[in-house]
């Protein structure tokens, strides 16, 4: 749970990360194997959703 402008801070650097990190395994999986890339990128896809909601209950 996010308490002040600081965390928000962090929060938001740990949601960039994983957007990129997302966008790479896409890029480098994807193209051979669209099923490989759904069962790699479920926990991206998890934390994503996490991280969303914490700035949204926040703001």
């Amino acid at each position: 749970m996010i308490h002040n402008d600081g965390q928000l801070a962090v929060v938001q650097e740990q949601l960039a990360l994983a957007e990129h990190a997302l966008e790479a395994l896409r890029r480098e999986i994807e193209p051979r194997s669209k099923r490989n890339f759904e069962v790699h990128s479920e926990g991206y896809v998890d934390q994503l959703a996490e991280l969303r909601a914490e700035i949204d209950a926040y703001q």
